[in-house]
């Protein structure tokens, strides 16, 4: 009571003062300043910190990295599995810190969280070898590509030791380092990813999650509003707001009982607006849902309810594998094999057959291939992904059908009948049947 009272007795004083807008706030302009905006290190401390934008990365690089990998060479007549020890061990280990499952996670993961992954390959220092010893998947942050005459010429890694340099050769283009990225309207040398295009519902979706926590902090009440009858100046509503913020802002404080008092009258009220009123609960599912769309994945794969785009969860999965999955697939083996074998007929390659999306839809392929009557088996099964057999290169029909047009020649009705008679049918009954019979 005693803080009330004094407050009163403090001489009015007219006092107009500025406001300032923290970072985000937008408070004196009115004008709303999301935290990330234009900063690509803050929009990717954001997407990471998201529930939504993390899965779906995390998502789309699992998904990548899940599948089998190897090398193939086509030799013009056929494409076949080389079991060359050097290439064998590069899918087992790229490099002696993690698996080659690990190395694709990371590079499609900074891809899509940077818009930027790049992959050093290490030759051997002993000896002329064909294929490289190591590859590495690099922090895009801290490598800088050098330009010169709108050329790239060398790129610098930034580890805060040796900041080694790799010279990009002005002819041919060949560097250790291999940069991929997404495409970027507004820059040739730097991509642009996605996080960037949803930086506004990440931050949107983040600082929704702290005003929940904020009221979850104050046993889900929303603040007061405190109406005083006498006027105010700027030095008493600076103590009054750190008085009430010392004792009763916090979890620890939430409950805590607020009594007032003052010459003028001072009353408590709580603000009208209420979580009902804002609908954060389906502003936050709607926010979720542009974060997955804007990341390339189904929502009804991130369980967001109220999301019925896909009949169910295995159409969803599809769409996301031929939709999303099986570019970055493409992208990623182009180039890794373009960057590996530049003149060699080896390439870098993925196979689909043991990916449960993809199940169903190839059932219903072979199914429809095996009912083809213009196929031989041979041409049946290697649509199948199968070896031939031997016998299996004719053109089976059903028995029952003939040729169009062929002329067919009605059996002799005497010796239909003798056969008949001889089986030991009635004369009469084997008349009557043959008669019976359209020749």
């Amino acid at each position: 009571m005693g803080f009330w009272a004094n407050l009163f007795k403090r001489k009015p004083r007219i006092e107009i003062s500025e406001g300032k807008a923290s970072a985000g706030s937008g408070a004196s302009s009115g004008q709303v300043v999301f935290p990330s905006d234009g900063n690509i290190r803050k929009q990717i401390e954001e997407a990471w910190k998201n529930v939504w934008a993390s899965r779906c990365i995390d998502f789309i690089a699992k998904s990548c990295s899940s599948v089998e990998w190897r090398f193939e060479e086509n030799t013009g007549k056929e494409v076949r599995i080389l079991d060359n020890p050097e290439l064998i061990r590069l899918l087992k280990r790229p490099n002696g810190d993690e698996s080659f499952t690990r190395f694709v996670y990371k590079a499609i993961a900074y891809l899509k969280t940077n818009g930027n992954s790049y992959v050093r390959r290490i030759k051997p220092l002993t000896r002329v070898a064909a294929f490289p010893s190591e590859l590495r998947s690099m922090m895009p942050d801290k490598m800088e590509p050098f330009v010169s005459e709108g050329k790239l010429t060398k790129y610098v890694y930034k580890d805060n030791l040796t900041d080694p340099v790799y010279p990009v050769n002005p002819v041919t283009g060949d560097c250790d380092i291999l940069h991929m990225k997404e495409f970027n309207p507004l820059d040739e040398i730097f991509g642009k990813s996605r996080i960037q295009i949803a930086s506004y519902e990440i931050d949107s979706s983040n600082q929704a999650t702290k005003w929940n926590f904020k009221l979850l902090c104050n046993e889900a009440r929303l603040g007061l509003l405190l109406l005083f009858k006498q006027f105010l100046n700027g030095e008493q509503l600076d103590l009054v707001e750190k008085k009430v913020a010392e004792k009763f802002a916090g979890a620890d404080k939430a409950g805590k009982t607020l009594i007032l008092g003052g010459d003028g009258g001072v009353d408590a009220r709580p603000y009208s607006m209420t979580p009902k009123d804002m609908d954060f609960i389906e502003g936050s599912r709607e926010t979720a849902r542009k974060i997955a769309v804007a990341l390339g994945v189904p929502p009804l794969l991130l369980n967001i309810p109220g999301d019925n785009t896909y009949s169910n969860y295995q159409a969803a999965r599809l769409a996301f594998w031929e939709e999303t999955v099986l570019y970055d697939l493409n992208y990623f083996k182009d180039e890794m094999s373009s960057w590996l074998f530049p003149d060699s007929r080896v390439y870098l390659n993925y196979d689909l057959s043991k990916v449960p999306a993809f199940m169903e839809k190839r059932m219903l392929e072979w199914q429809t291939i095996d009912k083809l009557t213009s196929l031989t088996l041979n041409e049946k099964r290697k649509l199948m992904g199968y070896e031939p057999v031997d016998g299996g290169d004719s053109v089976f029909v059903p028995a029952q059908m003939i040729p169009l047009g062929m002329d067919i020649t009605p059996p002799d009705q005497g010796a239909v009948k003798e056969k008949l008679i001889n089986k030991g049918f009635a004369e009469e009954i084997v008349n009557e049947l043959v008669e019976a019979v359209e020749w």
